[in-house]
Formats: structure tokens, sequence, C-alpha cells
């Protein structure tokens, strides 16, 4: 796979304080063939947004800000494996070897690619996460953060540590589990999802449409409820421990 990297533009922030706290914005775009390649993004520290764009590339747009020791630290690979690109923020510990845990710029990460791209992850540690209009199964995961998702054509794991969760599942291949630890989940269902459908919170409250099938209201206690979508398939597990669970049936 060839990479092309755009220019990178620097601005300062206007941040100053005492020492090296003088924080720098620098902007980069990369490109690559998305001929038959799958996509997966880790970041750390920062957002990312996943979507498509009419184009036969992938483009990855980067905004990382942060001090100079900060940015030095921060970087963002990109490498190409058995069709799969992955794009990912390292971080280097420093020398006292990642004792007092090693300086992060933010990063913010944009990637546009064709509607028909394979994305298998998204993933970072503080920041939300936006996926729109892409090919799946996507897996996402961020600890403290909300993730949002539509249009894609298959749902992978979802997973939020601190922040809700919004996503249309049309589809899943295997077993699926979306939770979130402190957040709301809310889950729309596809017309043509087949699954068996299990849901459950231990403080907040459980809404279901009434169309979908699963259960009436007299039928759920403790924050639970559990039926059959369609033909029935790979199970559907929706758990928040703090937050309410809603499940609609998707337009």
């Amino acid at each position: 796979m060839l990479a092309s990297t755009g220019t990178a533009l620097a601005a300062l922030s206007g941040c100053v304080a005492a020492g090296d706290s003088r924080e720098t914005t620098e902007i980069e775009t990369r490109t690559f063939d998305a001929s038959d390649t799958a996509l997966e993004v880790d970041n750390v520290n920062g957002p990312i947004t996943v979507e498509e764009a009419d184009s036969e590339e992938i483009t990855l747009e980067l905004e990382r800000t942060g001090t100079e020791s900060e940015l030095d630290a921060t970087s963002v690979t990109t490498s190409e494996t058995d069709g799969r690109l992955t794009i990912e923020t390292e971080l280097d510990s420093g020398p006292l070897g990642g004792f007092l845990g090693p300086e992060t710029a933010h990063v913010s990460m944009t990637i546009q690619c064709p509607s028909d791209t394979t994305v298998e992850r998204v993933a970072t540690t503080n920041g939300d996460l936006q996926v729109r209009n892409v090919g799946g199964p996507v897996e996402m995961e961020t600890t403290n953060g909300e993730i949002t998702a539509s249009g894609l054509d298959s749902v992978g794991d979802v997973s939020s540590t601190n922040g809700g969760i919004d996503v249309t599942v049309p589809a899943i291949a295997d077993d699926v589990v979306i939770e979130s630890v402190n957040g709301d989940i809310d889950v729309g269902v596809g017309p043509d999802l087949d699954a068996d459908v299990s849901a459950e919170t231990t403080v907040g409250g459980l809404t279901v449409d009434g169309d979908l099938g699963l259960a009436s209201d007299d039928d759920i206690t403790g924050g639970s409820v559990s039926g059959t979508l369609g033909d029935g398939g790979p199970e559907l597990s929706i758990e928040s421990t703090n937050g309410e669970i809603t499940l609609t049936r998707a337009e």
C-alpha cells in the first residue's frame, strides 16, 4: 500500500503558563489506496470519526495538540498487513520507562473511506467515537467517551466504560455485546435483524418498543428482557450498570 502525506501545518493555541506549557496544534493529511483493504484504528487521547466518502482512497486527517514534549512523545503510525490498514497512536514512555506514565498529546482523527470499506475496529481510551455509513462488522470501544454509529452493514462488540451508546444494529454475524458501565444505551434494531436478544440494566430504566415482540411491560422484571427477533440466531446482549436502555425499531 502506498501512502501520501499532506503538508503538516502548525499553529500556537495561545495557552502559556509556566515552563514548557505552550501548546501547538499540528494538522496533517495522509491518503491510502482503499482497494481490498480492511481498516483498524486505535487512538489513546482523542476522538475518532470514521465516515463514508465519495472517493477511491482512504483519507486520514490528524490534529495533534500538545506541548513540545507531548508532541514528541506521541506519534501516529500506519501499517499494512494481510490486507489490513492499521492506524495507531503510539506513546514514548520516556526515560523513566513509563513509571510516571507517558506525556500524551491530544490526537483527533477523522477518517473518510469508500462505503464498502470493511471497518473492523475503532477504539480510543479518552474520546468519543462516531462511525457512519461504512462496512463491518465494526467493533467499537472507548473508556471515557460516547459512541454513536449508524448506516453500518453489521455491528460487532460495542463498549464504553464512562459514556452513552447510540447505535443502529442492522445485522450481526456472531454473538455481540453492547455494554456501558456508566451511560445510557440506545439501540435501533434493523428490520431484517435475526438474533436472540437480551437486555439488562442494574440501575436505570428499560424501554422496549412493543412491535419488537420481545416482551410487554408486564413481563419486564428486574430491569431485564429477552426474546427472539426474526428467525433468531446469534445472541445480541445489551448491558448497562448505571444507565437506561432503550430498544426501538430502526427505520
